[in-house]
């Protein structure tokens, strides 16, 4: 009976370990399906690093929106990341780079030519910074996303 509590209770946590405001990133490149299960029809393919906000959840999948699009997605293929975002709106974005980037930031894109601190904006911090020299550094993100600067401008990402 206790094995079986503790059971029950560890699967309460696991479910609730997300709440309807929290949000998960792509961890590569992703599929949403219609219904829970990988038999299930693919609806659409969803890219790395993609926020997404649960909008209800079990032990094995999301259910998110992408797009025009609602779906799960499979718990495996998402994570939460450690570094807490305030969250602009588009307009504040907007306001502080210009439109193209401003955008670009609030979707969680990137773009040559992005300063650092769009990519912190975008991205969070990442998890290790390498400097090459006086002018180079490479960011490293979860999953290996690899961002590559030269005086603090983005000159290429992979």
């Amino acid at each position: 009976m206790k094995k079986l509590f503790g059971l029950l209770l560890i699967t309460f946590l696991t479910l609730n370990a997300f709440s309807q405001n929290d949000t998960i990133y792509t961890r590569n490149e992703s599929f949403l399906y219609k219904e829970k299960g990988f038999w299930t029809e693919k609806i659409a393919t969803i890219p790395m690093n993609y926020m997404l906000i649960p909008q209800k959840y079990d032990s094995y999948y999301y259910f998110v929106e992408y797009d025009t699009l609602s779906g799960w997605i499979f718990f495996i293929d998402v994570e939460r990341r450690d570094y807490i975002k305030t969250k602009f709106t588009l307009q504040a974005y907007i306001d502080k780079y210009n439109e193209q980037f401003g955008t670009l930031v609030f979707k969680n894109k990137l773009m040559v030519d992005m300063n650092d601190e769009m990519c912190i904006d975008g991205w969070g911090q990442p998890d290790k910074i390498k400097p090459y020299g006086r002018v180079w550094e490479k960011w490293t993100y979860y999953d290996n996303a690899t961002l590559l600067f030269k005086n603090r401008i983005l000159v290429a990402w992979r």
